[in-house]
């Protein structure tokens, strides 16, 4: 196979992806919307940590503190759909491999998409980790 493409198993099959110029733009996206969503998930985790330093009455504090977990949820929720449409767009994925997404955890979730977006923007033709890789000579 030409290094145009690389492979991966993945939902019970193996895939080609090209290393097209579509799919070299959403690995980059990825890789910036993952870091921007982990960025504002820290600063809500912070913001949590700082209500819980300040003397405030307890109505205040009640609200804030629901607040900041609202805040906190919907950054998780947001950090979370970051691997979980990439995979789904790059992939494109049907309704039982949609399905086999969802049954997924959030960390095989997060290696899937990090193997994706690194495969598309390197110059390795195989980046599947159970398969042996071929030496250079």
């Amino acid at each position: 196979m030409s290094k145009e493409y690389f492979q991966i198993n993945a939902f019970n099959r193996r895939f080609s992806i090209k290393k097209s110029n579509k799919n070299m733009r959403l690995s980059y996206e990825y890789y910036t919307k993952i870091s921007t969503k982990n960025k504002a998930l820290k600063s809500s985790l912070d913001q949590i940590d700082k209500l819980e330093k300040q003397d405030l009455g307890e109505k205040e504090a009640t609200q804030a503190i629901m607040d900041g977990f609202s805040s906190v949820s919907q950054s998780s929720m947001d950090f979370q759909n970051v691997p979980y449409n990439f995979i789904k767009e790059i992939l494109k994925l049907n309704s039982k491999q949609v399905s086999m997404l969802d049954d997924m955890t959030g960390d095989a979730t997060a290696v899937l998409a990090g193997q994706l977006a690194h495969g598309v923007t390197s110059d390795e033709e195989d980046i599947d980790p159970k398969k042996p890789r071929k030496r250079s000579k």
